[in-house]
């Protein structure tokens, strides 16, 4: 598997796809030429790219379950 790469107005920043485990994530952002040369401190780099898959993540488990409730409440009257 390998990461998505997103442009942002100052360089391309990986975001994790589908089913990518954090740690292969993490990995092939930490060792992406691109980013090695944005963020050459190592610490700084990982921060990055652990933000990016936080980020990623926080985003997938957002659901909606508004109209699940009303349906329910309605069964219920």
């Amino acid at each position: 598997t390998q990461a998505t790469w997103v442009t942002n107005n100052k360089m391309p920043l990986p975001s994790p796809h589908g089913k990518q485990s954090r740690k292969d994530f993490i990995s092939e952002c930490m060792a992406n030429d691109v980013m090695g040369k944005e963020f050459p401190d190592s610490q700084q780099r990982y921060a990055v790219c652990t933000s990016r898959w936080q980020d990623a993540k926080a985003n997938i488990v957002e659901i909606d379950f508004t109209e699940q409730i009303k349906k329910i409440k309605e069964e219920k009257d």
